[in-house]
């Protein structure tokens, strides 16, 4: 194994787009430009803002529903989810609208406080696949303190959410103090844990961990950061997160349909998922106001109905060691 080949890994398409788009090299370079020229990265993020919802986080909320339905038998494995789960889903949002002080706030306090640990749910994940696919083997050691790693920052999300919430939560000193001496632990742990682990593998094996496996928890810690000089760094977080989905999703996708051309195209995949973000995301709110229910209501509930469905279907499709997943992460070289 080359020098070049144990510090990368094995990646899926090409070292620099698995480090671009899934690694979150691109996330990276933005929080720099954000810390080195915030002006200018202010007025980039700004101008191009929307266009960066729709054509990213719009869409990986799409793409799960869009996967769970073309993935082969994933519909009849999963019929509680396929078939059931969109009409709880439908009822959450009546519900929502009708006890909007009670329900409704529910609805948008639970899927706020369930992203942080999604984020850090995906890292983690994409980890443990970069490092099956390099060859290294996971102590459970290694394992867990990865795993805490990815975990510190979406316990600074969830302070952040909870200060932010409103009654009962804020104004509350003893969350923010709280929020405050946990800071620069949670930042060592998220930083420094990944650096130790990957050096110290590098030191004792032949197959050690690959430094991707280092990047996506630094994405991670964008967290840390909600805004630099006017610049959403966290926000550029969980857009990032939505590039690396659907980047991982599509690999899946084209790796999934090989024997089916008809249905294989990632491009075919890629616009479908845009189509449903644009339905779900704008046409769905704006039936609902038509209906009656107001603006801000109306969007605040099917956003937060959206994420919670998001994060259901992902838990049943996403496990990599059943459903054919193992062979996806496990075939191809690059």
């Amino acid at each position: 194994m080359t020098v070049a080949r144990a510090i990368l890994g094995r990646t899926f398409l090409h070292p620099a787009l698995d480090y671009l788009l899934i690694g979150g090299g691109l996330a990276l370079l933005v929080g720099i430009a954000a810390f080195l020229d915030p002006p200018r990265a202010a007025t980039v993020v700004n101008n191009h803002i929307l266009w960066i919802i729709a054509l990213s986080n719009s869409a990986h909320f799409a793409a799960s529903t869009v996967r769970l339905y073309t993935k082969p038998g994933a519909v009849q494995d999963h019929p509680l989810v396929s078939g059931v789960l969109p009409l709880v889903m439908l009822v959450l949002v009546v519900l929502g609208l009708v006890w909007l002080p009670v329900a409704g706030r529910a609805l948008v306090l639970g899927y706020t406080l369930w992203s942080p640990y999604h984020y850090a749910g995906q890292g983690f994940g994409l980890g443990v696949i970069y490092a099956m696919r390099s060859g290294a083997a996971l102590s459970p050691v290694q394992r867990a303190l990865f795993k805490t790693a990815c975990l510190a920052p979406s316990l600074y999300g969830v302070f952040m959410v909870l200060l932010a919430a409103g009654p009962p939560f804020t104004p509350n000193p003893v969350l923010e103090r709280a929020a405050d001496i946990l800071l620069l632990p949670l930042q060592l742990v998220t930083f420094g844990v990944p650096v130790l682990l990957f050096l110290l593998s590098h030191a004792q094996g032949d197959r050690p961990l690959p430094v991707i496996m280092l990047t996506l928890v630094m994405v991670q810690g964008m967290w840390f950061f909600p805004s630099v000089e006017g610049v959403p760094v966290n926000a550029m977080a969980t857009v990032f997160h939505g590039l690396q989905y659907l980047a991982v999703v599509l690999i899946f996708h084209v790796k999934d349909h090989a024997d089916t051309p008809a249905i294989r195209s990632g491009a075919v995949f890629y616009a479908a998922c845009v189509a449903l973000g644009f339905l779900l995301f704008q046409c769905w709110p704006m039936t609902i106001k038509a209906l009656g229910a107001g603006a801000v209501e109306a969007g605040m509930i099917t956003v937060a109905v959206i994420n919670i469905h998001h994060f259901i279907v992902d838990a049943y499709i996403w496990k990599v060691r059943r459903d054919g997943n193992t062979a996806v992460v496990l075939s191809g070289s690059a």
